[in-house]
């Protein structure tokens, strides 16, 4: 059964490609939430993950998904007394 999840449409297309996030978790090693915090850029993996989850896209006829860092945020200021 598919896990409910919300996935940016890029990563949607690829894992309804591959019969949902689950499977493609499983078809690239990893867990359901490696998947869910690559596609929203909490974590960015290496280049040799990029290249393989790319050409697993490449291999269901789906464009290959973007990879994106979320910005830090920024600490609030202090104020001094």
């Amino acid at each position: 059964m598919a896990r409910p999840t919300t996935l940016p449409k890029d990563w949607a297309k690829l894992a309804e490609a591959m019969g949902g996030v689950t499977a493609l978790a499983t078809r690239c090693g990893v867990s359901y939430q490696t998947i869910e915090r690559w596609a929203k850029g909490d974590f960015m993996p290496g280049q040799l993950t990029q290249d393989a989850v790319g050409a697993l896209a490449a291999s269901v006829n789906v464009d290959a998904p973007r990879f994106h860092k979320k910005p830090k945020a920024k600490p609030k200021a202090r104020r001094v007394r």
